[in-house]
Parts: structure tokens; sequence; C-alpha cells
């Protein structure tokens, strides 16, 4: 039963990457967070059902193999959430700069969890007629308790952080985040119930709907990025400092006053937008 739902995560991930595969996307660092995140929840469902074929075929592996493949699978899960603080951390860095400290800081604690994941002792239960297979101990222990604190942790930058995060990023995080808590407390509680990584899952689709669907920045009959994809930009470009020259053509009367302040507001709403590399047609980009 536990490898049907890992099967079901599994095939949703691909589903995902065939829609956001095709779209046509800007070149941003929300964009790295999002794939970045999405691979490695790839990676963790992989080893889930890796884990699961590993424990029942015990008796013709290598206990030191079955157990690496274990605590990795374990690693995985810690991994994830440390994604998702790397994710809310785009935001962030791109208004507080210092922030980057932090992150180092983070890095290097996931890594001391990570290492202690490996190093402490873990134990295998498999029931041969029920097929119930799931591990406990003090490296699983460990990793509820890594897990769950970058989550805390995540929740936190969020409540700090909330006037620079955007507002979709935000809802999206704290969506995926009840999902999770919700899937770790179902598996705590009933270990034989493997979900986290299912809901996992369900946190990257949630993101995608809520933030990083490509499809929100085209606009449907030119094809042309919209202005969704304007300020996604410029917001970007803003805050990083970065030399970046853009040509705005603009083909409406209404902009022919001397209203400045009208005239930028209805430029936000009404600009064709190209630029030397990024705003040329989607199809353009390619070739």
């Amino acid at each position: 039963m536990n490898i049907k739902v890992q099967a079901c995560g599994f095939v949703l991930l691909v589903i995902l990457y065939l829609l956001y595969h095709q779209q046509h996307t800007l070149q941003t660092y929300s964009r790295r967070a999002f794939l970045r995140f999405y691979a490695v929840t790839v990676l963790c469902i992989l080893m889930d059902i890796l884990s699961i074929v590993a424990i029942e075929s015990a008796s013709h592996l290598p206990a030191l193999f079955v157990t690496f493949v274990c605590k990795t699978y374990l690693i995985t899960l810690v991994l994830t959430a440390l994604c998702g603080v790397m994710y809310i951390g785009v935001d962030i860095l791109l208004s507080n700069k210092a922030f980057r400290k932090t992150e180092h800081l983070i890095l290097l604690i996931t890594s001391v969890i990570c290492l202690s994941i490996y190093l402490l002792p873990i134990s295998i239960y498999c029931d041969p007629v029920t097929h119930i297979v799931y591990t406990y101990g003090a490296s699983a222990l460990m990793t509820y308790l890594g897990a769950v604190g970058l989550i805390l942790l995540n929740f936190a930058l969020i409540l700090k952080y909330r006037r620079q995060i955007r507002v979709r990023r935000r809802t999206g995080m704290l969506l995926w985040m009840l999902v999770w808590i919700l899937s770790a407390i179902i598996q705590f509680l009933n270990p034989e119930i493997l979900v986290v990584g299912f809901g996992s899952c369900l946190g990257v689709v949630i993101i995608y709907l809520q933030f990083e669907n490509p499809e929100i920045n085209l606009d449907r009959a030119s094809g042309m990025y919209n202005q969704t994809a304007f300020y996604e930009f410029i917001h970007q470009i803003y805050y990083d400092r970065s030399a970046y020259t853009a040509f705005v053509f603009i083909n409406d009367h209404r902009f022919s006053g001397d209203d400045s302040q009208q005239t930028m507001q209805d430029l936000a709403k009404n600009c064709c937008l190209l630029t030397v590399h990024t705003f040329l047609r989607p199809q353009m980009m390619r070739s």
C-alpha cells in the first residue's frame, strides 16, 4: 500500500514537470529556487520508494546497503525542508543582503543534522505478511527534529519578513507547511503510514499553482510576457541593483498627456514591453 502512495506522488511530479517544461519561463531567482525545490522532492520520493524496496528485500541485500538507503531517504526529507527555507529566502535576499549570512548558518546546521542522521543508529521494521515497513530509532527521531525545526524556522521567517515576501509566495508556503506538518504528524503517530513523501509532492504542486505557474506571466492572445512578468523582472533587477537596459514601446493615445503620475500608472497596466534579452517573444528566445 505504501509504495502505491509514493508511486502516485511520483506520477504527480512527472505530470507537473510536463506542464512546467512546455511553458516559457522567466529566468529569475524564484524559478531557480523552485527547480531546486522540485529536484530535491523528486529525489525524496524516489529514495522513499527505494527504501521500501530495500527493506522488503533486506534478506537478499547487504545490511549496510539497506541502512545507507534508509538514512539517505531520511536526509532527503531534511533537505526538502531546507529547500523551503531557501525558497522563502529569495524575496528576503532581494531587500536584505545580510540574510545571506543567515542562510549560510542554516546550511551549516542542516549539514550537522544530516551527518548526525548518518552516524546515529537506525532500526528497521518489516512485516512479511502485511508488508508494512518503516524505520525508527535515534536516526529517524533526528530527522523529525531537523525537518520540523526547519519548518518552524520557515514559519518564523514568514512572520518576520512578511512585508518583503510577496503575498502569493507566502500563501503557497504556508499551505505547503500545513500539508507537510499534518503528514509528518500522521506518520509520527502511525509509522506504518508513509505519507511524508507524498505530502512533499502535494506541497510542490501547491507552490506551482500558487506562484510558479509560467502561464501567469504570459498573455494568451500574443504569447508575449505580460504585466505580471514585467513586474516580476523589474522587482528582481531593482533590488538586485544589476545593470540592465529595458526598452519600452508604447502605442496608446492615453500617454500623450502631461500628467506623469497617471502616465506611470497607465504604463504599468497597458505597456507593451520588449527588452534586450528577456522580454522578447518567447518563441524567439529559444532560437
